[in-house]
């Protein structure tokens, strides 16, 4: 049974991970500025989830979608960005790719849902749409399906739903960035609403799956070396 010790630890380790990738971020802007590159390269720094050390009960990541693992970073630097220009208003990283586009003065995409989020620096009063933004989770090693998460943000709420039980959780991220005060219950016309936006998202049933494909001999040791191949080894395409 890990404790609070052991999640000090993993925190360290976490920290010296990110330590280690700013070094090497900072080798890749040496070696851009060095050839002559650094000022016509748009620079992108994103994450496709955080880490979970407890503060949900879980730890790593996949197992939730509470902010320590949906709220992260996208950076942008590089010509026609300017800079210290934060955007306030949630964003996903669906907006990553029409964002891009419009800096590199490529034509847009058809039928993408994200969108072009450098309006919001080059138009001072210009707002992000109100959107919803979704998440989800059903892919931890061991569970196969059986058992989903899924969760919508709407401006300064989140609603969070469980598989097991069918439960539904409420937060106001704006006061309570670390979503332990639950509204569900004090909160019923705001909790029906949020529903609303998120039942096209849960699936009826059981989420469908697909038997996982044989990975090669060599690609296993590589995950298993990187740490990837702890709990089943059969959710990896081997048995």
């Amino acid at each position: 049974m890990l404790g609070p010790d052991d999640a000090r630890h993993l925190r360290n380790l976490y920290d010296a991970e990110l330590r280690q990738q700013d070094a090497r971020l900072g080798r890749l802007l040496d070696g851009l500025e060095q050839g002559g590159h650094l000022d016509d390269t748009i620079v992108v720094l994103v994450a496709d989830h955080g880490e979970e050390f407890f503060e949900h009960g879980g730890l790593g990541h996949a197992r939730s979608l509470h902010q320590e693992l949906t709220r992260v970073p996208m950076l942008l630097a590089g010509p026609g960005l300017p800079s210290g220009t934060r955007v306030e208003a949630p964003v996903s990283l669906i907006d990553l790719v029409p964002t891009l586009l419009e800096l590199a003065g490529a034509p847009p995409l058809s039928g993408v849902n994200g969108v072009d989020l450098s309006r919001y620096w080059r138009e001072p009063e210009a707002e992000p749409p109100k959107r919803p933004l979704y998440s989800a989770a059903n892919h931890w090693i061991g569970n196969r399906g059986r058992h989903f998460k899924r969760a919508v943000r709407d401006g300064r709420y989140a609603l969070h739903y469980d598989s097991d039980g069918a439960a539904y959780a409420l937060f106001d991220v704006s006061t309570d960035p670390g979503e332990k005060q639950d509204l569900a219950a004090s909160r019923p016309e705001l909790l029906a609403t949020l529903r609303q936006l998120l039942a096209p998202r849960i699936p009826r049933g059981q989420p469908a799956t697909t038997p996982a494909p044989a990975v090669p001999e060599e690609l296993v040791e590589e995950l298993g070396e990187l740490g990837y191949l702890e709990g089943e080894r059969g959710s990896y395409g081997r048995p």
